[in-house]
């Protein structure tokens, strides 16, 4: 799977103006994906954002990060939640360096 061909022709999908009907299922894609709480999900529904982002449509990024999905879980809030969680993850904290160090003596 060559990604960056992906993501070209997603970019290119996201040139017109999204529907709101469209910008709900692209909602439900996105928080299905930030509900796995992978960090393979995070990153693919990252690069949904990233893709919507880099397609210049003002439309689109205002429509997307202010959608929500059918189930009432907001773009804006999923964002958060997966910047969070990957910044955990790429950050231990101090009391996790220090257990790990406990755990190899």
């Amino acid at each position: 799977m060559n990604i960056n061909k992906i993501t070209k022709q997603a970019i290119e999908a996201f040139e017109h103006t999204l529907t709101p009907s469209e910008l709900t299922e692209l909602a439900d894609i996105f928080v299905s994906l930030s509900k796995r709480n992978t960090p393979q999900d995070d990153k693919k529904a990252m690069l949904i954002w990233k893709c919507i982002g880099t397609s210049q449509n003002p439309a689109n990024i205002a429509g997307f990060h202010g959608a929500k999905s059918t189930c009432g879980r907001g773009i804006n809030r999923e964002i958060v939640i997966i910047m969070n969680r990957t910044s955990i993850n790429s950050h231990p904290t101090k009391i996790e360096k220090a257990f790990k160090a406990l755990r190899t003596l």
